[in-house]
């Protein structure tokens, strides 16, 4: 039977868990999964398998299966329409032809908590506890928040409690899981510090239900375990993507805040040592494209291919002010005429902000937090401080 031309494959056989522990379809869908309750599914006190076969999944698939785009799938189309591959193209041709099973799905997306020791720019303290701080100082700042910060980091009690090691539904429903599953794509936090995890993928793993099993695992490199790097060599494939923003120091520094570039490549080098003689792994960059590093792409790109291939652009959507499509036009033009590529410039003449008002969050976000965090854009980014220096009053 001929797919249709919104078709994707996710709201069949996929689903995500977010950081805060709700349920959806995919990282680039966010209408949230219910119980038969209509409570939002939180995985601390939900089952996975009573979760799967959800009103809003059936809903996403009756959309995408009959050639119209779903309203939260934006982020996929905007990226077809600037002629970049989006996740929905990605994942159908990986997955186009996986039959689905009834009670559980056979690619999993899962984004244990948010325990992270990097406060990166683009992030937020929904992905990242090394935000908090900063995030509650912008939050009293802008009038956002009046409690205490104790008050505020108790809202982010989902996170914590949906990936605690204790969280026994979790882990075993995830454990039953894994030998159908033909994938897993992990992000953060930080994943080499979701204990639980670990002890699940390991639990497979030794009872060799772990051989017909993909993964896929973000991480900022800034941990080195030998044993879950063990325990990742024994999945059927395995590819690492590492967050690797910068060739220069002090912008990598500056955007994963407050990584030390050098540990980074140091366990770079490790990660590839201990993997040389394992086929069945293979080590990526994936460089995250904000406003910040965007006018020296070019630099970046040839400078760090040196290491590795570099896997994927991966081009922000939230937080919205970190989203390249927010600048100026006329900025914008300068850069396509230095960076020279293609695979970004569509995307980017986008037109989001014509009122400029989320590049004016941008520029005072990226003030606030240089107070906060001791740092000094103009020196780090002086060229792309020079371009926009006009609006940066």
């Amino acid at each position: 039977m001929q797919k249709s031309s919104t078709y994707c494959v996710m709201p069949h056989i996929g689903l995500q868990i977010q950081h805060n522990g709700r349920l959806s379809v995919c990282n680039n869908n966010d209408l949230v999964f219910t119980n038969k309750s209509q409570e939002i599914v939180q995985v601390h006190r939900d089952r996975l398998n009573d979760s799967w076969d959800s009103i809003e999944r059936q809903e996403v698939k009756q959309y995408l299966d009959s050639s119209r785009p779903h309203y939260r799938c934006h982020d996929c189309f905007d990226k077809e329409q600037g002629n970049m591959n989006s996740q929905r193209m990605k994942l159908n041709n990986l997955f186009g032809d996986l039959e689905p099973l009834p009670s559980q799905p056979r690619v999993l997306i899962i984004k244990p908590g948010n325990i992270c020791n990097l406060a990166c720019r683009m992030c937020s303290p929904e992905a990242s506890s090394a935000w908090y701080s900063d995030a509650y100082k912008l939050a009293i700042k802008n009038n956002k928040f009046s409690g205490s910060y104790n008050d505020y980091t108790r809202t982010f009690s989902n996170e914590r409690d949906g990936f605690h090691l204790n969280n026994d539904y979790l882990w075993e429903d995830l454990k039953k899981w894994i030998p159908e599953l033909s994938f897993i794509d992990i992000y953060g936090g930080e994943p080499f510090l979701s204990t639980g995890l670990f002890k699940s993928l390991a639990w497979a793993a030794e009872r060799n239900l772990s051989s017909n099993t993909s993964l896929q695992l973000s991480t900022n490199l800034t941990i080195y375990n030998e044993q879950y790097l063990e325990t990742l060599s024994r999945y059927k494939s395995v590819f690492i993507k590492v967050s690797i923003d910068s060739h220069d120091p002090k912008q990598l520094n500056y955007i994963r805040y407050p990584c030390d570039p050098d540990e980074i490549l140091r366990n770079l080098e490790k990660f590839q040592n201990y993997f040389k003689n394992f086929t069945n792994v293979e080590l990526g960059i994936t460089l995250t494209v904000t406003p910040l590093n965007l006018y020296y792409l070019d630099e970046i790109h040839e400078s760090l291919s040196q290491y590795i291939p570099i896997d994927d652009f991966n081009t922000v959507h939230t937080p919205a002010q970190y989203d390249i499509r927010i600048l100026p036009s006329e900025i914008k033009k300068t850069i396509i005429d230095k960076i020279n590529i293609k695979q970004i410039e569509d995307f980017l003449l986008q037109e989001i902000d014509p009122s400029n008002k989320l590049f004016f969050d941008f520029i005072n976000e990226t003030k606030d937090l240089d107070v906060f965090r001791n740092q000094k854009f103009n020196e780090v980014f002086p060229e792309f401080y020079d371009l926009i220096a006009e609006y940066y009053k």
